[in-house]
């Protein structure tokens, strides 16, 4: 028996694998594999022995182990070692944690690659592939023989079967427990089910029955992971009744209800993860916990999981950087080497100098703004992914920078001022990888060209997303293909580049103004209109000598530099506006794109923003002073009648700490306590959002209050907002763009006119 459709999902329960396929006419069929995952060991006979003698002890062993010759990843040459086919994949977690206490002492390679994607790999299989699966005969039912995918995983114009999609949110804030005022909802198409908690018996059944009827292949969920999937599991072991979110009903199968998720601070950064709540048999996707969705869409974590050959739920909980190396790793084991379980290759020694020398980083020059921040006809020329571009062209990856096998060599290439040499008796994983990454992208970019497509935008968008991540990862520390040295690389074939386009862009007669790592802002020196003809042959001799693709931008027909918030004679290199002559507007740092600022503020700006696209030159943009401060008035007189909802006046912050360990009774400190006082818990990296409700006040209770808060006083008090502070942020949304335009004083003017603070009407509320 055959059964052809696309490969759905895959995952295992130690080395049984269940893999679903979702057939021609829609009908889901669940079939069974085995697997046993490979791992090898390089040691002393001795040791090998040991480790054998071990895994037999723990019964660990699928078969019988045998030496066999593989490649070294960093040395290039094959080496002999014992290849062992794992009975328990279980245990290789507890290789791994061994392998702390055994460095230099034994090699184990291909431990910590995931089972599904090791079972992928040999089977050369991936998520969404169109497969034949063959069954074994009775009475081995459902039991797979062979499994064919029908195309190849880099098939550019691939098609997206049509999945039956159910969202599953909360009323409110996913910090409040489900009740009357915060309810869980259900919505299938036109069809809605709203469950207060309050009888679980009835709520399951509902759930279940809504479930069942509609039968869909994706849960869709917006804090699902940190809220609705705990609550739903806890209240299914209470209510007794199963519940139906799982197809696959795994006899015996009991999760781990987990509501404390993983904070991790990284380069100073905090990042919260919340525990993951995969479904079996259906795809649980939580935007609030999904990097990929929230910012690519389905589209783009469909395509990721078919380049790193990854389970969709587990791309959709990962970031990109993990898809990544995912796709490396697969190259690597094609190319029969041996994949290290951590990176393995430390910085080389060098001196202080040496160090000063090479580790630099990509190139700025920053905005001229000795003449004004406000420009006319200016052209900005980008580089196609330039990071990317180099590591493939140069040949960039950890195994190829500073290699033994060419060390000798007089002839090989070296990277600028680092003078790293540069394998060329091989090509590099990351080059191998992102070689592929760069033509899928610039296929998808191009049928963009012909028109608006949400798909295509949203698989490119991933891609742009893993190319981004492609640089940052060669030097990161616990990237297993990463090296510093070839970070340090990268940046100095960037910088010498940038220097190239900005030496040809003035010998062709245009005024420098502004550079940033790939990008270069240029002018005719009397200002007049640029001619485009002129900067596509620009653009060709960049090409021509730096062989990376260099393309137009856009010609604005104004822009404004925005100095320093500290410095006004200072400029910044990341903050800017402009109107392209296509019409469109490009921002850049402005409170519009910041995402701890009020919605109403932002939309007070994006608003301006909108007018000032109306005028095509700078004399233009000044006359449109009068309407632009009706504009200001008007929000102005929202905040002062109240009118604005509470909502619209959230401040979003990143918690940074735990309630009481603030020194300052900052905005999030204030939140945090008041929300530990109601028995919530924040951790580190999770967002915060509070209301301002007076500044001004000496108790610092009476300040703020968070989200939460006000949600639950919502319907029995009526909640006040510092208006005051709110204007003064309505004012500098107002000045940031406008204050190139404005009469002399016209700002120092509104600061005198705000709002009083005598005119607050403060609102004491007992928290």
């Amino acid at each position: 028996m055959e059964i052809r459709g696309y490969l759905f999902d895959v995952y295992n329960f130690e080395s049984d694998i269940h893999v679903w396929i979702k057939d021609e006419v829609g009908n889901m069929h669940l079939l069974r594999d085995t697997f046993h995952p490979v791992i090898y060991a390089d040691a002393s006979p001795q040791r090998l022995r040991n480790l054998v003698t071990r895994l037999t002890e723990m019964q660990a062993l699928a078969e019988s182990p045998s030496f066999v010759t593989k490649k070294h990843f960093y040395r290039n040459e094959e080496v002999r070692v014992l290849r062992l086919a794992i009975s328990r994949p279980s245990v290789l977690n507890r290789i791994k944690r061994k392998l702390y206490g055994m460095i230099d002492r034994i090699d184990i390679y291909h431990s910590d690659v995931e089972i599904p994607n090791a079972y992928m790999h040999e089977k050369h299989i991936y998520p969404f592939a169109p497969v034949i699966a063959r069954l074994k005969k009775p009475p081995l039912w459902n039991q797979v023989d062979a499994i064919v995918a029908l195309e190849s995983e880099t098939v550019l114009d691939y098609e997206i079967p049509k999945l039956r999609v159910m969202e599953i949110t909360l009323e409110n804030s996913h910090r409040l427990n489900i009740s009357p005022r915060n309810r869980l909802q259900l919505h299938y198409g036109d069809h809605k089910l709203c469950v207060d908690g309050q009888n679980l018996e009835s709520d399951v059944k509902q759930i279940n029955s809504m479930i069942l009827s509609h039968d869909p292949d994706v849960i869709l969920t917006s804090y699902g992971d940190q809220k609705i999937m705990p609550t739903l599991f806890t209240w299914t072991s209470t209510a007794k009744i199963p519940l139906a979110l799982d197809r696959d009903q795994v006899p015996g199968l009991q999760r781990n209800i987990i509501k404390k998720g993983l904070s991790v601070n990284t380069y100073g950064s905090w990042i919260f993860r919340a525990a993951s709540y995969p479904l079996y048999g259906r795809l649980h996707i939580d935007s609030g916990n999904s990097f990929v969705f929230s910012n690519s869409d389905f589209a783009g974590v469909v395509e990721l999981s078919r380049l790193s050959r990854t389970p969709i739920q587990r791309v959709a909980r990962t970031s990109t950087g993990a898809a990544l190396t995912n796709m490396e790793v697969h190259n690597a084991m094609d190319s029969q080497y041996l994949v290290p379980w951590q990176k393995s290759k430390v910085e080389s020694w060098r001196t202080a100098y040496a160090m000063i020398e090479g580790d630099k980083g990509g190139l700025i020059f920053q905005p001229n703004i000795r003449q004004g921040c406000v420009y006319e006809n200016i052209a900005q020329l980008d580089y196609s992914q330039m990071y990317p571009s180099i590591m493939v062209r140069n040949n960039i990856s950890p195994e190829c920078v500073n290699c033994d096998c060419c060390a000798n060599d007089p002839d090989v290439p070296r990277a600028p001022e680092s003078h790293w040499h540069i394998c060329r008796k091989r090509v590099g994983i990351v080059a191998q990888t992102l070689s592929h990454v760069l033509a899928r992208r610039k296929h998808y970019k191009g049928i963009l060209k012909n028109g608006d497509n949400a798909e295509v935008d949203a698989k490119q968008g991933a891609l742009k997303w893993l190319l981004v991540t492609s640089f940052g990862y060669l030097g990161y520390r616990n990237a297993k293909f990463g090296r510093l040295e070839s970070h340090e690389a990268v940046t100095s074939f960037g910088r010498e580049i940038l220097l190239r386009a900005k030496e040809l862009a003035e010998d062709m007669g245009f005024e420098f103004l502004h550079a940033i790592t790939d990008s270069i802002f240029i002018r005719n020196a009397d200002g007049s209109v640029i001619d485009r003809d002129q900067l596509k042959v620009l653009c060709e001799r960049i090409h021509e000598e730096t062989q990376i693709e260099m393309a137009i931008e856009g010609v604005y027909h104004w822009a404004i530099f925005l100095p320093s918030k500290v410095d006004p004679q200072a400029p910044v290199a990341n903050r800017y506006a402009g109107l392209f002559d296509n019409g469109k507007l490009k921002i850049r740092g402005l409170i519009t794109r910041r995402k701890d600022m009020p919605a109403f503020v932002k939309a007070f700006q994006t608003e301006l923003l909108d007018i000032m696209r109306q005028q095509n030159t700078l004399y233009g943009l000044r006359m449109e002073h009068t309407r632009l401060s009706e504009l200001f008035q008007t929000y102005r007189a929202q905040l002062y009648n109240r009118s604005v909802p509470w909502r619209e006046l959230l401040m979003r912050r990143t918690a940074s700490r735990g309630a009481g360990e603030y020194a300052v009774s900052t905005g999030t400190a204030m939140a945090l306590q008041q929300m530990q006082k109601r028995g919530i818990e924040v951790q580190a990296g999770e967002k915060v959002r509070y209301l301002v409700v007076n500044q001004e006040s000496k108790n610092p209770e009476n300040r703020y209050l968070g989200e939460e808060v006000v949600l639950s006083l919502h319907a029995k008090t009526q909640i006040a907002y510092d208006v005051n502070y709110y204007y003064k942020l309505l004012l500098e949304s107002f000045e940031e763009i406008w204050q190139f335009f404005a009469p002399r004083g016209f700002f120092h003017a509104s600061r005198r006119s705000g709002i009083e603070p005598s005119l607050f009407d403060s609102v004491r509320i007992s928290i």
